[in-house]
């Protein structure tokens, strides 16, 4: 028989246990899998029944977020948004937001991408060395997000808490960022928890 159960990208390399330097870990690294994505286009015209579908404001600046609880809306760039949400059956947000703002495209993308967080003191510098982008909290700062690049990867960061950013990519290259992040954090010493 079949075993269809999903499996995460980078199960096999999240082995518990503490890396790098000895001392209190500068980052914990973990992969947030329990949600939906869920890839939302369409003009502004779409606010409305996007909100009245999921309780969030659509974002209409450039690295904008909208939050309520654990529901996440993620600006991607002009017309482009990625909703985060807790787990749902496959499909049942597009049906849902596509009934309540017909006029634009809702694809359901969890399966196809992976999600590293990285929490800690320490979990902003890690970032740093990969990625052009000011993220001190000043410039990067909790509720926003941006799309760029990280070593060579193209990622989403979606800055959680101020020690906490999510980075999400295309699934096919969990295992490559699962590696440069782990890389990048040795001198700060991380954990993986089970």
């Amino acid at each position: 028989m079949v075993d269809a159960t999903p499996r995460s990208a980078i199960a096999e390399q999240l082995v518990p246990g503490h890396f790098g330097v000895d001392g209190n870990p500068g980052v914990s690294i973990s992969e947030v899998r329990e949600r939906t994505l869920v890839h939302l286009s369409g003009n502004p015209a779409i606010a409305e029944g996007v909100k009245s579908a999921t309780g969030l404001d659509l974002p209409l600046q450039a690295g904008g977020v909208s939050i309520t609880g654990d529901q996440r809306l993620c600006w991607l760039g002009p017309d482009q948004w990625l909703l985060k949400t807790a787990p749902a059956p496959f499909g049942e947000w597009e049906r849902k937001l596509a009934s309540a703002a017909p006029a634009g495209a809702y694809n359901d993308v969890t399966h196809g991408r992976t999600t590293l967080r990285l929490t800690g003191p320490n979990a902003r510098d890690v970032l740093a060395k990969g990625c052009p982008l000011d993220l001190h909290t000043q410039a990067f700062s909790p509720g926003q997000c941006a799309q760029s690049l990280l070593g060579h990867l193209s990622v989403l960061l979606d800055g959680i808490d101020e020690d906490t950013i999510d980075v999400t990519l295309t699934r096919s290259y969990g295992g490559d960022l699962f590696e440069w992040v782990s890389e990048a954090a040795l001198e700060y010493g991380y954990v993986i928890s089970a």
